[in-house]
């Protein structure tokens, strides 16, 4: 993840920093608001650690691929549609009914049940 991704993303990345950091407070995590150097200084005294280190520590847990639970969280939901409009077809737009497009047709009855 590059960090405009991350600022972009904060709230939804909380759950992965507290995981990755457990001694971390979930309040005063969500106060950074994504600024990077504050992050660090904040990872730094978590851990007793010079700040040199804690940079090289932010840096490889910024380089880790969004966990599926920050790229699901509703706050990405405006992101997230915006980004399935570039697999659709075209004339096809991400907030169309999908019965417009053809292929739904009255729902399967569930497997092993009668109506």
């Amino acid at each position: 993840m590059d960090w405009n991704e991350i600022v972009t993303n904060w709230p939804a990345l909380a759950g992965s920093i507290l995981t990755r950091w457990p001694g971390a407070d979930e309040d005063t995590v969500l106060a950074l608001d994504g600024d990077r150097g504050a992050f660090v200084a904040y990872i730094s005294r978590l851990e007793n650690i010079p700040e040199a280190e804690a940079e090289e520590r932010v840096a490889e847990w910024s380089q880790t691929a969004m966990p599926a639970d920050a790229r699901m969280a509703p706050i990405r939901d405006s992101q997230t549609i915006s980004e399935a409009g570039a697999e659709l077809a075209p004339g096809e737009e991400p907030l169309d009914a999908d019965e417009q497009f053809g292929g739904e047709t009255e729902p399967d009855e569930p497997m092993g049940r009668t109506p």
